[in-house]
């Protein structure tokens, strides 16, 4: 699975910006990358996408891969998530010139109300 990405709607910008060793692609491709714990906190609106690499691996007609990080959040921050879903693939095939080639996974999951407190407190 891709790396997860993170689409808030808190001051109209993602809250997470890439990891260090973040090429645009996510980490998962790379055998060699062990993926450091980031923690948020999450809002009541804020969406976190996840996504295979058949996302991450798109490229356009030069081999230039799709620049996850910097096209999908203003595409995911408004709307259903269905249709936030939906721009982001109209997008990558705009982006590639072509129906999907690869297959791919998309979950978008968004806060709908207060988060409970974990078991045990943290």
């Amino acid at each position: 699975m891709g790396r997860a990405g993170s689409a808030g709607r808190r001051g109209g910008r993602p809250k997470a910006g890439p990891a260090p060793t973040d090429d645009g692609r996510g980490t998962a491709h790379r055998r060699d990358a062990v993926p450091a714990g980031t923690f948020r906190t999450l809002g009541v609106g804020d969406r976190i996408l996840f996504y295979t690499d058949g996302l991450s691996e798109a490229r356009d007609t030069e081999g230039a891969f799709y620049p996850v990080l910097q096209r999908a959040a203003p595409l995911l921050r408004d709307g259903r998530p269905e249709d936030a879903l939906n721009r982001l693939r109209a997008d990558v095939a705009v982006f590639t010139g072509k129906a999907p080639d690869d297959d791919s996974a998309l979950l978008l999951i968004e806060v709908r109300g207060p988060l409970a407190a974990p078991a045990g407190g943290v």
